[in-house]
């Protein structure tokens, strides 16, 4: 049986913000799209601050995506993140299967703090 390790995060010692990312991929191109969107995986578990990476597709409509990102801080992902080598490197695998431009949103996860 396999062992599962977890990571407890204290949510009200540290706010978490999540990078929701929706992507419309240009039809037929799904799988390709999906294949290099996870194959991007070590480029985002390797940034600074990223705690968290997923990616998702839509049931309704098969050709939307959407990237969950959780990052310690928001500039984490739209300062460090998006310019670094990495985020071209992501955006070279992936760009290509956009139909328009990806839409962007950034939440925060502790209710705690939703005020501050």
């Amino acid at each position: 049986m396999p062992i599962l390790s977890f990571k407890v995060i204290n949510l009200k010692e540290k706010i978490v913000f999540r990078e929701i990312a929706k992507f419309k991929i240009n039809k037929g191109q799904e799988e390709e799209f999906a294949t290099a969107a996870l194959s991007c995986r070590p480029l985002f578990e390797s940034a600074r601050g990223c705690r968290s990476f997923s990616i998702e597709r839509c049931v309704e409509t098969s050709c939307i995506f959407y990237l969950l990102v959780e990052w310690e801080t928001v500039e984490d992902h739209t300062v460090h993140f998006r310019q670094s080598p990495a985020f071209a490197e992501w955006r070279e695998r992936v760009g290509k299967y956009f139909a328009e431009p990806p839409s962007v949103i950034h939440t925060r996860l502790s209710p705690d703090n939703w005020s501050a």
